[in-house]
């Protein structure tokens, strides 16, 4: 069994601890039966670390430390409003009307509620943009692909759009895979909606701003 000796000299107890280790070259391991104070005077013990007591405050403490915090905040003097001073930011105030919008009309289907998310605005502004980088990328290179390009409008964009977030839901590993003829992947819905190349081709020309106003510090 290892064999600790409890008592240690003062100059011991003064020398780091980095040092106490690097003296105490090895552990002597010695039985009970051939223990003596001989062998036990030739092992250096190792430190003793304080131990963090925690202090506990009586309940007459914790009552005032609670009373002085009610205090605090109950006292108006500490939560009276002042004008900021310094410079401030120009703020423009709000001038528009608050609480719930009321629409008139009637939401009989998801498509209602749909267009209030992306209404035609929104939309007519996707088409022109996609259009336009469309037009660019003919100008600066061809292929079997993009010469097939013809121009977008809002029904197939809702259509490309629509498509996108049922792929939300039914998930496959790869977006080809939609329109795979494979028992294991096969979907009646994508190509009803848009052919694969047309699909992907609107992907790729996907725009929502002209790059060459673009705010490079927006």
């Amino acid at each position: 069994m290892a064999l600790h000796n409890e008592q240690f000299s003062n100059e011991d107890s003064d020398m780091p601890l980095s040092q106490v280790i690097a003296k105490r070259r090895r552990i002597t391991r010695i039985s009970s039966d051939d223990f003596s104070t001989e062998s036990s005077s030739d092992i250096i013990p190792f430190h003793r670390l304080p131990v963090r007591r925690n202090i506990i405050l009586s309940s007459s403490e914790d009552e005032e430390d609670q009373s002085n915090l009610i205090n605090n905040y109950t006292n108006p003097s500490s939560t009276d409003w002042s004008n900021p001073t310094g410079n401030q930011p120009q703020l423009t105030p709000f001038v528009g009307g608050h609480g719930f919008k009321i629409l008139n009309r009637n939401y009989e289907n998801v498509g209602d509620i749909y267009s209030l998310l992306l209404d035609d605005r929104i939309l007519e502004i996707i088409v022109e943009e996609t259009n336009r980088y469309a037009e660019k990328m003919l100008l600066e290179k061809t292929s079997s692909r993009l010469d097939k390009w013809k121009p977008t409008d809002k029904t197939e964009m809702k259509r490309f759009f629509g498509l996108i977030m049922w792929m939300g839901i039914v998930k496959l590993p790869e977006v080809h895979l939609y329109w795979s003829t494979n028992a294991a992947y096969a979907q009646s819905l994508p190509a009803a909606v848009l052919s694969r190349n047309r699909f992907e081709l609107l992907l790729q020309m996907l725009h929502f701003c002209d790059n060459e106003n673009e705010n490079h510090d927006d």
